[in-house]
């Protein structure tokens, strides 16, 4: 069998909510007998790409992983953090975090030896009265910037925050303290993750060489 590895990187969820790293550690065998999957969800409490950047090598790439979601968090844009940086550094931060998987060589032979990063978004944010130090219209701003700078990169992006706002019911994806996803909103997200994995995997089961 072949050995592909999934690590799922980045904010907490709350542990009463069975995560899209659930299901797939759930799913994935079913659909895919032909791969030995190793999975691992790597969370941070405090998520900055910063933090992520910071943490990389010692949490994820340790598994020398195939596939790599990291999942973003709106913290990055709260411009009420003390510890609140611009654009131009968010973008140094996901450069570099990418750079950093990229060149990694994770000795498997799948996808050359690279692993393949996947952005998540956050999702679309439960906005309320008072509360101006995270607006959808400043998140709107950053992900259009994430996405350029992940795909020049040669990586993946799920926009989660698009994704919920097509919804007519945008409320039940969103928790109501504004920022993280409801249990709705997760199997949300598992059904986007899912779509993107069958995209980097052949009809034999094989992760496709994208380089």
């Amino acid at each position: 069998m072949i050995n592909t590895t999934i690590v799922g990187y980045g904010e907490v969820t709350s542990p009463s909510i069975k995560t899209y790293i659930d299901r797939l550690e759930q799913y994935l065998a079913t659909y895919y007998p032909a791969i030995s999957w190793r999975i691992y969800d790597i969370s941070l409490k405090k998520c900055t790409l910063g933090d992520l950047k910071q943490h990389l090598k010692e949490k994820v790439l340790n598994y020398h992983p195939n596939i790599i979601f990291i999942r973003l968090s709106s913290q990055d844009i709260d411009i009420e953090r003390t510890d609140f940086v611009g654009k131009e550094r968010l973008e140094i931060y996901l450069r570099d975090l990418l750079e950093e998987i990229v060149t990694h060589n994770n000795r498997t032979g799948l996808n050359n030896c690279v692993p393949i990063p996947v952005i998540i978004t956050p999702p679309l944010i439960h906005e309320k009265p008072g509360k101006k130090g995270r607006t959808n219209n400043r998140l709107k701003q950053y992900i259009y910037e994430l996405k350029s700078v992940t795909l020049a990169k040669g990586g993946i992006v799920i926009d989660l925050c698009e994704e919920i706002s097509k919804k007519v019911n945008k409320e039940k994806y969103i928790l109501e303290e504004g920022y993280g996803l409801t249990q709705e909103g997760e199997n949300l997200l598992y059904d986007l993750v899912f779509v993107e994995l069958t995209k980097l995997i052949d009809y034999q089961g094989v992760l496709k060489n994208r380089r």
